[in-house]
């Protein structure tokens, strides 16, 4: 963008994001450099149209000093080095004069007399800081605002831009209907957008910022569940009704997973796809662990190796993972022609233990998964404090009462999950509530 800015991968990423949408979004974990990019992108494009202008809009106008002011300060520094006696900096007016006369306003939503001069006004480029805490009703406004017809030296009119980042909050939540969807925010049916290929978002993590010490997100573990889906994971979280596993479960029983020399026994489990192509479901490969007996053992996720795989493919994955982790077997589904899951097991190693299930017999995926998740509840099953499963845990958080196939994407990590702790438990594979409720301890 300029000599005298230094973008990291993912903000390169979202440079060009920004180029190929006129709505974008950036969400995710706290300090990950969305605003910084984004506002960068803003001078950019007032330097390049002399006269245009521009605003950045957040919550409220008291919060604006302490958030996007002082990251406006170091992207101008960054940007317009040899422009900073000609830039006028009116922070009281909360206004930014560059020296070819673009300026860059800052306005707080719950601000009456802002949201008059918003919409009095036409922005090239609309910047919506924290866009999460705006209300839909502020949105369907300031757009409407996104009408400038700036001409540059060579004649090309501006592209109008609207850019929003935001630390992400519920998928029910209005921004996530909008650019994770979709579709038309609170309408029934739901309906899709009229332009979709307009809107483009993408996930900034606690890992896409270099520059920032790891400490620092060693203290947002220390926050509620809901904060940390969003300052630390930089998540959407599910608020399903009746989902069979919390966040507070998760949360309360993490711990260090064992050397794999400690545990007791291992298996290796598979949900297959029924097919292979980008659409298709993936192939569910988990590999978990017990340490200890029954009525006392605890139990690990070990390794995750799910993706789309040809039948040779996920065979191979599964096998290479029996020998590697020393697992006592392979659980793998039947097929509804019979074994030919096993089959393919057995022919490239004859030598593996497999045990076939057949969960189709009056049992769903919820009544499967219910047992595992009162294990969890009674703080026998550990998952590691980092994100290593981190898509597995989406798809437990998913997982309610009443999971509908033919409605919802199959959860493939989950199964391979729940088939796996099943058979480290009862050495039978997928169990049901009224016989697992009978082994002694299961209940805290």
């Amino acid at each position: 963008m300029s000599d005298g800015l230094t973008l990291f991968p993912d903000q390169l990423a979202l440079v060009d994001l920004v180029a190929k949408h006129k709505f974008t979004c950036a969400y995710g974990s706290s300090r990950g450099g969305k605003s910084y990019t984004l506002f960068s992108l803003m001078v950019v494009r007032a330097l390049a149209f002399k006269g245009s202008n521009h605003c950045v809009i957040r919550q409220t106008a008291a919060s604006i000093p302490s958030t996007i002011w002082p990251t406006a300060m170091m992207v101008l520094k960054a940007l317009a080095p040899g422009y900073r006696e000609e830039i006028d900096v009116n922070s009281s007016n909360r206004c930014i004069t560059l020296h070819n006369g673009s300026k860059i306003w800052f306005f707080g939503a719950q601000d009456d007399a802002a949201v008059e001069k918003i919409m009095g006004a036409e922005f090239a480029t609309i910047f919506l800081n924290e866009i999460v805490n705006l209300d839909l009703k502020t949105y369907n406004k300031v757009i409407t605002r996104l009408n400038a017809n700036d001409i540059d030296e060579d004649g090309d009119r501006i592209d109008l831009k609207l850019l929003a980042d935001c630390n992400p909050k519920s998928k029910a939540h209005w921004v996530y209907q909008i650019w994770g969807l979709k579709q038309v925010p609170d309408k029934e049916p739901p309906t899709p957008l009229f332009n979709p290929d307009a809107f483009g978002w993408m996930a900034f993590d606690r890992n896409s910022n270099p520059d920032v010490d790891a400490s620092y997100y060693d203290e947002l573990r220390n926050l509620s569940d809901e904060e940390q889906a969003r300052f630390l994971d930089g998540e959407w979280y599910d608020e399903s009704v009746g989902a069979l596993f919390s966040r507070a479960d998760l949360k309360d029983n993490r711990a260090t997973t064992p050397d794999l020399d400690d545990f007791d026994l291992t298996v290796v489990a598979i949900d297959p796809a029924v097919s292979n192509n980008p659409d298709s479901d993936e192939t569910g490969i988990f590999v978990a662990g017990a340490v200890g007996e029954e009525p006392e053992a605890h139990y690990y996720p070990i390794a995750d190796l799910s993706g789309h795989y040809h039948p040779q493919e996920w065979a191979t994955k599964a096998i290479e993972a029996y020998w590697r982790y020393g697992a006592k077997c392979i659980v793998v589904e039947t097929t509804m022609g019979g074994n030919q899951n096993a089959y393919t097991l057995r022919s490239i190693d004859p030598r593996v233990s497999i045990v076939e299930v057949n969960p189709g017999r009056g049992q769903g995926k919820n009544e499967r998964a219910k047992p595992i998740a009162t294990l969890m509840r009674s703080g026998r099953i550990h998952h590691p404090y980092d994100d290593q499963f981190k898509e597995l845990e989406r798809q437990m958080l998913a997982m309610t009462g009443d999971y509908d196939r033919k409605r919802q994407k199959s959860p493939d990590r989950l199964d391979a999950y729940v088939y796996a702790i099943s058979e480290l438990l009862t050495g039978k594979g997928p169990v049901k509530p009224v016989v697992i409720s009978k082994i002694k301890g299961w209940f805290s």
